[in-house]
């Protein structure tokens, strides 16, 4: 009898604890998962610069732009806002309005040819 309380304790920790062990060391990775998700944006944010380039050059050649391209570059530019927005909410206000200059200028007039 003892044996099977035992197995049914054990049983029921591991389900617990493991769960449980994950979101009290969310905390505690704070600040990695921030600098890696920062990372990320700015591998982003750099592609989007790639991609405007090659954009830019193919209207100059008369090329026509193809729907979810302009679409990807839209949401990259929508993303990277929400960021700056975030940015000044956190209190980084200088940062962020350096930010956004950089994304103001570098987001083109997808209206225009």
């Amino acid at each position: 009898m003892a044996e099977i309380v035992v197995s049914i304790a054990a049983k029921v920790a591991e389900l617990l604890v493991v769960p449980i062990g994950k979101h009290i060391c969310y905390p505690f990775k704070y600040d990695s998962n921030m600098e890696d998700l920062k990372q990320q944006v700015e591998k982003l944010i750099n592609a989007r610069d790639r991609m405007q380039h090659s954009v830019d050059k193919a209207k100059r050649q008369g090329d026509e732009i193809e729907k979810d391209v302009e679409k990807w570059l839209n949401s990259v530019d929508a993303l990277a806002a929400q960021l700056v927005v975030k940015s000044i909410i956190d209190g980084e206000e200088d940062r962020a309005k350096k930010k956004l200059c950089s994304i103001v200028l570098a987001i083109p007039d997808h209206k225009h040819p």
